[in-house]
């Protein structure tokens, strides 16, 4: 697609650090659903058409397609972790029990109070 050898990934690496992001913007479809789910199949598909767009593509274009594939996989990650943690979060909080008070233990020297239980008068301790 790029012209890039395999694996690809160490030289997308290399293209972007030569690149700009502003240039190319692609931008992550998955930034507006509500559940945590991603894939980078779209982010594939948006280089794609933006390369074809800037053919004949020249080494400044492919750094900064670079670039701007780097910082959507980023932007992508991060926004669904942010969703993930955040309904993980929601899953996992107890919701509040309305109308019940906790009770608060007496504090005491004698662990045996403390526990709230009452002590035997014939007991010598």
């Amino acid at each position: 697609m790029l012209g890039l050898p395999y694996p690809g990934g160490p030289e997308v690496e290399r293209a972007a650090r030569g690149g700009r992001r502003q240039p190319v913007r692609i931008s992550p479809a998955d930034a507006r659903r509500a559940d945590a789910n991603f894939s980078l199949s779209g982010l594939k598909t948006a280089v794609r058409n933006e390369a074809s767009r800037l053919t004949p593509l020249q080494p400044q274009d492919i750094a900064d397609l670079c670039a701007s594939f780097q910082a959507a996989v980023l932007e992508s990650t991060a926004d669904r972790l942010s969703v993930g943690l955040k309904l993980f979060h929601e899953a996992v909080r107890p919701a509040p029990r309305a109308g019940r008070r906790r009770r608060r233990r007496r504090q005491s020297g004698d662990p045996w109070r403390a526990a709230g239980g009452r002590r035997n008068r014939a007991d010598p301790r």
